[in-house]
C-alpha cells in the first residue's frame, strides 16, 4: 500500500520480500531515532560563510549530525525525511534551535564579533501554530539578540502555503528575527513570487553551480548580450541580479547567497560577480 501511495495512487503494487525488508529498515530507523532524540546523540556542526571578495567569515549555517553509537555519523539526508513523516522533527528542531543558539551566545560572551547563525526550518515547524511563541521562548532563555538568528525555510515550504506563509513570515520578522529562502532554484523559482515575502536572503540552490568548473566552455560561449549572468554576493548592501546590458532587473532583497562554492574554480574572475543597486 506504501508503495502504491509513494508511486503516485491510483495503481497497485505486487508484493515482495524487498518491500518487508525496507518496512523493517525504515521501522528500525524510526526506533533508534526516538531512542537517539531521547539519549541526545545529535551534534551540530557549523559551516561558515565567506565573503568572496574579502574571504573574511560574515557568519554560519548550523548542520544537524547523528553521532550513531554504532554506525558513526549519520547522514541528515537519511533520518530527517522520516522525522519530518513521523513528527519527530519537532522535538529534534528545537533542540537544534536552543543549542545553536546557546552556541552563539557563547561565542559572543567569549569575544566574537556579532554575526548571523542560519538555522534550518522544517515545513512541519513553519506550519507549527506555537512556532514564534517557541521562538521567543529560545531567543528568552539564550540571551540572543534576534537580529543574529536567521530562519531557513524551504521554498517549497513557503509557496505551498500562500497567504497563510506571508503572515508567519511578516511575525517572524516582527520578533526581529532574519528569514532566508533556501534552496532557491528547486521549485518554483519565480522572482516575482519573492516581491510577496519579507524575506532578508536568498539562497541559490548548489545544483546551479555544479557543473561551471567541469564546463567552462559552456559559460564561455555564451554571448555578451546574453541576458543572465552568475551572481554571488555575501554582504548586508542591497544587490539585485543583472539583467540584459548590465543593468538592474529588480531589488528583491539585500543579501543573496550561492551554495556549494567548494572549489577555487568556482572563485575564478568571472565565474561570481558581486553587483551593487546604483545608488
Amino acid at each position: 500500500m506504501y508503495r502504491a501511495t509513494e508511486d503516485g495512487r491510483n495503481i497497485f503494487r505486487f508484493y515482495n520480500a524487498e518491500l518487508t525488508r525496507k518496512a523493517q529498515d525504515r521501522l528500525t530507523l524510526e526506533t533508534e531515532l526516538r531512542r537517539a532524540i531521547e539519549q541526545q546523540e545529535f551534534v551540530l556542526h557549523y559551516q561558515p560563510r565567506v565573503d568572496v571578495s574579502s574571504g573574511a567569515i560574515v557568519g554560519a549555517e548550523a548542520l544537524i549530525r547523528w553521532q550513531h553509537p554504532q554506525s558513526g555519523l549519520v547522514s541528515p539526508l537519511r533520518f530527517i525525511p522520516l522525522a519530518e513523516e513521523t513528527g519527530l522533527i519537532l522535538p529534534l528542531g528545537e533542540w537544534v534551535l536552543k543549542t545553536a543558539c546557546e552556541q552563539l551566545s557563547a561565542w559572543l560572551t567569549s569575544g566574537l564579533l556579532p554575526m548571523t547563525l542560519a538555522v534550518n526550518l522544517s515545513p512541519r515547524q513553519f506550519q507549527h501554530r506555537d512556532l514564534v511563541k517557541r521562538l521567543r521562548a529560545v531567543l528568552d532563555a539564550t540571551g540572543l539578540p534576534p537580529g543574529l538568528l536567521e530562519l531557513e525555510i524551504t521554498e517549497s515550504a513557503i509557496m505551498q502555503r500562500g497567504q497563510e506563509a506571508v503572515t508567519t513570515l511578516r511575525a517572524l520578522k516582527d520578533l526581529g528575527l532574519k528569514v532566508a529562502i533556501d534552496d532557491f532554484g528547486t521549485g518554483y523559482s519565480s522572482l516575482a513570487y519573492l516581491r510577496r515575502f519579507p524575506i532578508d536572503t536568498l539562497k541559490i540552490d548548489q545544483s546551479f553551480m555544479r557543473d561551471i568548473p567541469r564546463a567552462p566552455a559552456l559559460w564561455r560561449s555564451r554571448p555578451r548580450s546574453s541576458p543572465w549572468r552568475a551572481t554571488c554576493v555575501c554582504r548586508s548592501s542591497p544587490r539585485v541580479w543583472r539583467h540584459r546590458n548590465n543593468s538592474p532587473s529588480c531589488s528583491v532583497m539585500p543579501v543573496t547567497l550561492i551554495r556549494g562554492i567548494s572549489t577555487a574554480g568556482l572563485l575564478r574572475p568571472g565565474h561570481l560577480q558581486p553587483c551593487a543597486i546604483p545608488a
